[in-house]
């Protein structure tokens, strides 16, 4: 029997060793498996050249840190010229200089930022925004000293585009992604490149919020001409002197969709390039054609004359393709005149001239409207035949206005061109204005803008004395 119990015990020990390497062996693989599990993980978040977070992992990060954190900013950074190095030393050395940048970017970040790599020499800092400036101009400081790459010393830039907070994303209301603030700090670090590397720009959530807005608006702005959904406006044009009507500005506005009437200032708003404003001046005089028609064929067409503002940045080809001549048509011009400002003409000063001068040999007159800051360059190009005043300069004591009221009045004798005023609004503007020599004279204080039809019946009833003798008081 006490052989047994020792046998029994002894198979009893056997287990237990058999037991314990099976639960040390199954304890190892479980530890492999996690090991094995970091490791796939760390591979899924992390660039494999330089160990930072990669792309996903950003945006990952980014998401969360919005919920958490309005004031979230964004660096993102590129290294200037970088292909140069590739070129000039192989991708071997290209490699070992973005796993240089990449070790100097860590040692000036903390535990609160998150750095990444985006791929090429495209890094990523997310920080909070009260430290982006400091850390930036640290970051492009940090590669004022040679990078070493093997054997050899490399000097290389860096620019960091910012963007910064505060965001509206939250838990509740997610209505800023990751991909647009990275966008928006790509956009700002494309301004930096643009400007010459090695610099730091800057933008914000509200700047890009302004900038959509803009494109939207030029967009809807497009898609009214598109569909002929511009409406023609008239200013009514005064001879003060005569108290007689003697012309009109020709106004373009347009209907948003839900019907209402896009106002003056909001809708030069929305015009944004040059391709835009010829497309509005087009949409301006093709709208404005019945009624300026209306007016040549009736008794009052002697004297009487449409005014057109041009683009304030004709697009040159404008110029060269003779764009802007064929706005008019190929008859007599002697009911108009075009308000120009010198902006419209420097970038092709030649042709502009060459498509001005063919306008006023068929009858159009040239007004400049931009006299205090007006280009030497084509007042000496240009043949000008009228001044433009903007009224409400009149009476005021600002050294700015005193300044636009005296250019306007030495270019006029000078060249010859006789004045007129625009926003004329209140008496004692107009009573001035005349005292000048100024009898043309359009504003508020005269006529509010007109549809096509208000317009014509002005035309028609005339303009009583006593209604000027009235607003004159």
């Amino acid at each position: 029997m006490l052989w047994l119990s020792v046998a029994a015990a002894s198979g009893l020990a056997v287990g237990l060793v058999a037991h314990r390497h099976r639960l040390s062996s199954a304890l190892n693989h479980q530890q492999q498996l996690r090991d094995d599990l970091r490791h796939w993980e760390h591979q899924a978040t992390h660039d494999p050249l330089t160990g930072l977070l990669n792309r996903a992992a950003l945006l990952a990060c980014i998401e969360h840190r919005l919920v958490t954190n309005p004031r979230l900013a964004v660096l993102f950074c590129d290294v200037d010229r970088f292909k140069a190095v590739n070129d000039g030393f192989g991708h071997d050395a290209g490699d070992l200089l973005i796993g240089e940048i990449a070790r100097r970017l860590e040692n000036l970040t903390d535990g609160t930022m998150a750095v990444a790599r985006l791929g090429g020499d495209e890094f990523v800092v997310v920080l909070d925004a009260d430290r982006a400036d400091i850390v930036s101009r640290a970051i492009v400081g940090s590669m004022r000293s040679p990078c070493p790459v093997g054997e050899r010393t490399i000097r290389v830039s860096i620019s960091v585009g910012i963007a910064v907070g505060p965001w509206t994303s939250s838990s509740a209301s997610p209505s800023t992604s990751p991909a647009e603030v990275l966008a928006l700090a790509d956009s700002a670090l494309r301004e930096a490149k643009r400007l010459g590397g090695d610099r730091i720009e800057k933008t914000s959530a509200g700047e890009q919020l302004e900038h959509d807005r803009v494109v939207r608006r030029e967009t809807l702005l497009r898609r009214a001409i598109a569909d002929s959904r511009t409406i023609p406006y008239f200013q009514p044009e005064f001879d003060v002197a005569n108290r007689r009507l003697i012309g009109a500005e020709v106004l373009a506005r347009w209907t948003a969709d839900d019907g209402s009437l896009i106002g003056a200032g909001e809708y030069l708003e929305s015009v944004v390039d040059a391709h835009s404003y010829e497309r509005l001046t087009e949409s301006a005089v093709r709208g404005a054609t019945p009624l300026i028609d209306v007016v040549l064929s009736s008794p009052f067409a002697d004297g009487f004359r449409f005014r057109v503002n041009l683009p304030q940045h004709c697009a040159p080809r404008a110029w060269r393709d003779d764009r802007i001549v064929a706005l008019f048509g190929p008859a007599s011009l002697d009911w108009l005149t075009i308000d120009l400002c010198t902006t419209a003409v420097t970038d092709d000063l030649r042709a502009a001239a060459e498509s001005l001068a063919d306008l006023r040999s068929r009858g159009a007159r040239v007004s400049l409207a931009d006299v205090p800051n007006a280009d030497l360059r084509v007042l000496d190009s240009i043949a000008i035949d009228e001044v433009r005043i903007d009224g409400r300069v009149v009476g005021s004591d600002r050294p700015s206005d005193r300044l636009h009221l005296d250019a306007a009045r030495r270019v006029s004798d000078q060249f010859g061109a006789i004045l007129s005023a625009v926003c004329v609004e209140r008496p004692e503007q107009s009573r001035e204005l005349l005292a000048l020599g100024c009898v043309r004279q359009q504003g508020r204080l005269f006529h509010h803008e007109a549809t096509a039809l208000e317009f014509e019946r002005l035309l028609l009833t005339g303009t009583p004395s006593h209604s000027f003798d009235r607003q004159m008081a």
